[in-house]
């Protein structure tokens, strides 16, 4: 037996140990143990994902049809994360602190990835299915995770080997040979592949559906079809694809029966209902026709359920045709009460809000006739007034809503109408009070579903407007005014409602405003409060009548064409973040300055809430020309005269918190989230008129619509509500075009970060 010295034993020893932890820690030696998560060290995450191979798909395209993902932690968490690991080394720090920080942490923990070998194996299967669907027959699709030392992560990498893709050497429908010619022709041309083409199932099932709801919209009720028999070709490396289908015979609606259970309420007319109906007794069966019809009785608003099937047990059918049995759940039909309401313009997105007191009918004449009698105490802007209350803006409103759900159809439009009352006593500025009666006729017309214009709407306004004491309002500027220069600009600002002043006096006219308008909207949007993807876009235009006929005291004294438009984009860039964007513009032709008006509501406004935030409501306007007034005077004319011309924009990040707890502490935490944005914007052409030329007081070259809009950065805190999150925005003015001395950016200036603008509001700024 050979023997050994101590010091080689002992080296032999350990070799043998080392040699026996490797074998066993990592066999075959195929990976080095993975990074740690900082959250729990006992899993790694997820830090990167790399396809490596991939030719005809790229790695975003595969990122859809699988849920791969690394770790994204958002700025907070990663601040979080820092400081606890920072606090965690110092022995002294609180315990009740390291557990605060822990638990901010696992409200985000659902941004974290870690590798769990079976899911990861689940998404790799799906990466290799989805080849298989491409005609991709013999792709392989495998993984490894290795860890980065250097960057300290776990990184992914799928290799793929695509190998050759198949094409379709033949199609054969069978069960379609029978049908009619117009309906073959029309098969035909929906047909998305052809022979040669590559293998595709999701397009050949994309295909065989649309071939299926075309045959639905066309008489074929009890059309089926098979699932797809796929011969593949080994030799050839081709596919050849057989789908049976089996239409039926053709049928045609036979009775339509309407079922009302009106739980004591009182019945809609024969003739509106069925005037909802797109089934027509005679009529080839068509589903789609049946869920347009759906949607056209509940866009009455009486019902709170409708259902429309076939009615074969009760009624008789035929060997063409099926009867249906439409049926009517009937909602409370009346409604009265006292309390806070609120409401939200259209573009500008203002939040109005007070009390109410008011009535409602949905069902007044027996036709889905809506009567609201109202009384109002509101207040205009709600942001503005919490961020300063002396220039909230109080109104008294007696109005009626009526509205008739159906006048006429038109092909596929369906025209409404809408009348709504309203008298009105508001304050514009200190002592100048404005009585108003309005009476707004709009033609809403609703298009289906497949249209880009979802709505459009006809609208005709006529409006007796009577400023109530604007002598002694102008007087009283006057009296403010401390020098020549403020006495002149106030008989320059006070020419809006000076004209309007003098008209009412000098024809005591019927109305001081008659207008016709037309809006377009088109809305993609999921969520009308809290949209995650879709479009929005709205396309307003108006024009006085008088503009037609000259001034009188039965169309008014108004001269302008008014155009304004909006888009807003939204895209989910994962579970919990959007990006939104908005573009919106407004301009107004005047003419006849010297002697005609525009309404103050008609007027734009640029800073606020919803406008560009780093500036307080109406504060925000681009000028060349110094005003030089000061006191009432300066008050009235940024607050209450307003520009032609209106360009603004945002970017806005949204971030939603996800708690993976449970409890009313985790709802709560879901309810919350944040936002960063930078708004762009300005006003241009205040409606202030130069003394001598009678026209605007500043005049513009091209480039300056861009060199003057203003930037400004923001942060906000979002907390989800039933009608959209209450929301309060912090802004910096980023860049600011009327400031001069070089300080236009905000980092040249001494106030830099503590001049900021606070916001308060409900519903996002778009």
């Amino acid at each position: 037996m050979h023997k050994c010295s101590y010091n080689k034993c002992f080296f032999l020893f350990l070799s043998l140990i080392f040699i026996s932890y490797n074998s066993f820690s990592q066999p075959n030696g195929s990976k080095p143990e993975l990074i740690p998560s900082p959250y729990d060290r006992s899993l790694a995450e997820i830090g990167k994902i790399e396809y490596i191979g991939n030719k005809t798909f790229t790695d975003e395209e595969l990122n859809k049809i699988n849920n791969l993902r690394p770790s994204d932690r958002n700025v907070f968490h990663r601040i979080f994360q820092y400081y606890l690991n920072e606090i965690r080394q110092n022995r002294a720090t609180p315990p009740p602190l390291i557990d605060a920080f822990k638990m901010s942490i696992n409200t985000m923990v659902n941004e974290l990835r870690f590798y769990e070998p079976i899911r990861v194996k689940d998404e790799i299967d799906k990466i290799k299915n989805f080849y298989e669907q491409k005609g991709f027959h013999n792709a392989k699709v495998n993984y490894t995770i290795e860890p980065d030392y250097k960057k300290s992560i776990n990184i992914i990498k799928v290799f793929i080997e695509e190998n050759e893709r198949w094409s379709i050497s033949k199609i054969n429908y069978i069960g379609l040979d029978s049908l009619p010619e117009d309906i073959t022709s029309r098969i035909n041309q929906l047909r998305l592949l052809k022979e040669g083409d590559y293998f595709d199932e999701v397009i050949l099932t994309q295909e065989v559906v649309l071939l299926q709801r075309f045959l639905l919209d066309n008489g074929y009720f009890y059309t089926k079809f098979e699932v797809p028999l796929v011969t593949i070709d080994t030799l050839k490396k081709q596919d050849s694809i057989t789908i049976v289908f089996s239409p039926g015979k053709r049928q045609k609606f036979g009775d339509i029966h309407l079922v009302d259970i009106k739980n004591g309420q009182q019945s809609v007319g024969h003739n509106m209902k069925n005037a909802q109906l797109e089934i027509k007794k005679g009529e080839w069966y068509s589903l789609s026709k049946i869920n347009r019809s759906l949607s056209n009785l509940l866009s009455l608003g009486t019902f709170d359920f409708v259902s429309i099937d076939t009615s074969t047990a009760v009624y008789p059918k035929t060997d063409t045709s099926i009867p249906f049995k439409v049926t009517l759940q009937y909602r409370k039909q009346q409604e009265y009460g006292i309390g806070i309401f609120s409401n939200r313009t259209v573009i500008d997105n203002y939040l109005n809000g007070g009390i109410e007191a008011s009535y409602i009918h949905r069902n007044i004449f027996g036709s889905a006739q809506v009567l609201n009698p109202y009384a109002r105490f509101v207040i205009q802007n709600m942001s503005e007034a919490l961020y300063d209350r002396s220039k909230a803006l109080f109104e008294f409103q007696l109005g009626i809503n009526f509205a008739q759900p159906l006048l006429w159809t038109i092909d596929v439009s369906r025209i409404g109408l809408t009348v709504q009352p309203l008298y009105s006593v508001r304050t514009v500025y200190n002592q100048l009070r404005i009585n108003t009666f309005s009476l707004p006729i709009k033609f809403p017309v609703r298009q289906p579903k497949f249209t880009y214009i979802h709505n459009f709407s006809i609208d005709f306004n006529f409006e007796r407007e009577l400023p109530l004491n604007f002598s002694e309002a102008k007087k009283k500027m006057l009296e403010s005014a401390i020098s020549r220069e403020d006495s002149v600009r106030v008989e320059e600002i006070s020419n809006i409602y000076g004209n309007l002043d003098e008209f009412v006096k000098s024809k005591n006219p019927i109305f001081t405003s008659t207008s016709f308008g037309l809006s377009l909207i088109s809305d993609t949007r999921d969520n009308p409060f809290s949209p995650r993807v879709g479009h929005f876009a709205i396309y307003s235009f108006e024009i006085p009548f008088s503009a037609f006929t000259g001034t009188n005291s039965i169309l008014g004294n108004n001269k302008f064409l008014r155009f304004q438009l909006a888009n807003y984009w939204f895209w989910g860039l994962n579970n919990q973040l959007v990006l939104a964007l908005k573009q919106r513009e407004g301009f107004i032709y005047w003419w006849n300055k010297a002697e005609s008006f525009i309404p103050f509501e008609k007027q734009f406004f640029a800073g606020g809430a919803n406008s560009v935030r780093g500036w307080p409501s109406r504060k925000l306007r681009y000028n060349k020309k110094e005003l030089n007034l000061t006191g009432s005077a300066y008050d009235y004319a940024v607050n209450f005269v307003g520009n032609s011309i209106l360009i603004e924009g945002s970017l806005e990040l949204r971030y939603r918190f996800v708690s993976t707890g449970s409890g009313v502490i985790a709802e709560q935490i879901a309810n919350f989230g944040v936002t960063g944005f930078l708004d762009w914007g300005n006003a241009f052409n205040w409606l202030l008129l130069d003394e001598n030329t009678k026209d605007y007081i500043d005049k513009y070259n091209w480039w300056e619509f861009g060199t003057g809009l203003a930037l400004a950065l923001g942060l906000g805190l979002r907390y989800e509500t039933p009608v959209g999150p209450f929301r309060i925005d912090f802004a910096w003015p980023l860049y600011d075009p009327n400031r001069t001395g070089g300080d236009q950016l905000i980092f040249n200036r001494r106030d830099g970060l503590s001049a900021f603008t606070f916001h308060v509001g409900l519903g996002h700024s778009f």
